[in-house]
């Protein structure tokens, strides 16, 4: 009887919260998304509309930024003034992040390298694209969470300058992304895309719940995605990246991935990840955890970190999408896997050991407590480890009251040990989940 009545009580409160959302998301449209998990994100919008103090106060602080970066944009490529090598203004320019002038040669050609020293003057149009990623993110989030459509409305202006306006759209190609004066006048870099654009498609689908983005909108912003992956399936640029074994290979993959999924096509996005698994991580990882490429790096601590991110990315959207490629506990036959891998960086991560991998002479400093936490908190929901969630939360830098990933990545997306009270959430939470599932599931088919 006292199951019966939590049960109750507990699909009474959901319904009451739900009714609304619902109610406002068919107002416009349906929003859908490729690396963030609705299921979780619906999590915290109930926390934020139920009124939980951690989850307002991050909201709160999400308002806060959003309400900023609606005014920083628009940003397109013609923002910076330079003229690419195809002397078409609309091309992507940018230079290799860790290339820097020769101070041997007069004219400082060719360009020489640092690894692991960026060249703050080398941004080309990274710049506006990295701005424009971060309030992208800011923008969809606070609508999502809000239903603000002021946000909408400022997203909506900015994807459309940066994609689809003829006079400030930027092309489907990307031929000029790491240029290197004296060496290389083509590239497409990889990285840089992947870093920006998987929260611009995401925020992108957000966007698609508002009146304020119309039906042909998503449209040519999905001929656009489905222009760039032929571009980089069929370029010279493109299979430069394919072929590589490290992270840039792995880079591709993501980009792949998700704009085949922006642009409709399922089987594809599938292909990228199904390869990854297949052919890519078996020589990436060894069974101890160690990443046999990026301890090749300068900074290879950073490297290691970072590429486990990329991976995530893959992991989460097959996730969303594709029961049969569970990247998070794939074994290769050497034995390696993501587990053995997050293990691996655990007490580097936590600072209880010291990264003993630099080149003597060449060690760099660690990067701010968030980055990791980051990286936790993701591998504790996709690996359903609330010990590795604790952990996380134990080491977040406390200067920090807002990361995407509070929201995204909740600590309720982790199951715990189960007692009366969390079965009774766990069922209502399976029904209500299967449900969304089968109505997003539908529309991703349809």
């Amino acid at each position: 009887m006292f199951m019966r009545r939590v049960i109750v009580a507990c699909v009474v409160v959901c319904l009451a919260c739900a009714a609304p959302v619902r109610a406002w998301a068919e107002a416009g449209g349906a929003a859908r998304t490729f690396i963030i998990n609705l299921d979780y994100l619906d999590q915290s919008k109930a926390q934020y509309q139920a009124g939980d103090a951690k989850t307002v106060a991050t909201v709160n602080a999400l308002i806060g930024r959003a309400n900023t970066v609606m005014n920083w944009g628009p940003w397109s490529v013609l923002d910076d003034g330079l003229m690419p090598p195809s002397g078409d203004p609309h091309d992507y320019l940018s230079y290799g992040s860790y290339w820097w002038p020769n101070p041997d040669t007069p004219d400082g050609l060719p360009w020489i390298a640092r690894d692991g020293y960026i060249n703050p003057a080398n941004d080309g149009d990274l710049r506006s694209l990295g701005q424009f990623s971060q309030a992208a993110e800011s923008l969809g989030l606070a609508y999502y969470m809000t239903g603000d459509e002021r946000y909408s409305t400022a997203l909506a202006r900015d994807l459309r300058t940066w994609f689809l306006d003829p006079a400030t759209r930027m092309n489907p190609v990307q031929k000029y992304g790491l240029i290197i004066p004296g060496i290389s006048d083509k590239s497409f870099d990889t990285a840089g895309f992947r870093n920006t654009m998987r929260t611009i498609f995401d925020s992108a689908g957000i966007l698609e719940m508002s009146p304020n983005w119309s039906a042909s909108d998503k449209t040519a912003l999905q001929q656009w995605a489905h222009d760039f992956a032929t571009f980089i399936d069929n370029s010279d640029e493109g299979q430069a990246q394919f072929e590589d074994p490290a992270n840039h290979g792995t880079n591709f993959d993501v980009n792949k991935a998700i704009l085949n999924l922006y642009s409709g096509d399922l089987g594809k996005a599938h292909e990228a990840i199904q390869y990854y698994l297949d052919q890519r991580m078996p020589g990436q990882f060894a069974a101890n955890g160690e990443q046999i490429f990026e301890m090749g790096r300068a900074n290879n601590f950073l490297y290691h970190r970072y590429h486990l991110g990329v991976v995530f990315d893959l992991a989460q959207m097959a996730t969303n999408y594709f029961p049969d490629l569970d990247v998070w506990n794939h074994v290769t036959p050497d034995g390696a896997s993501l587990q053995s891998a997050v293990q691996f960086m655990l007490p580097y991560f936590t600072g209880e050991l010291e990264w003993p991998y630099f080149e003597p002479g060449n060690e760099f400093p660690r990067d701010d407590d968030l980055y990791y936490w980051q990286v936790m908190v993701v591998a504790a929901v996709g690996m359903h480890d609330p010990d590795l969630y604790r952990l996380a939360e134990q080491h977040r830098s406390k200067i920090y009251i807002y990361d995407s990933r509070m929201l995204t990545h909740p600590a309720s997306a982790v199951p715990e040990p189960a007692t009366v009270a969390t079965t009774a959430m766990a069922l209502v939470s399976l029904a209500t989940g299967y449900a969304l599932r089968r109505r997003r599931l539908l529309r991703r088919t349809s």
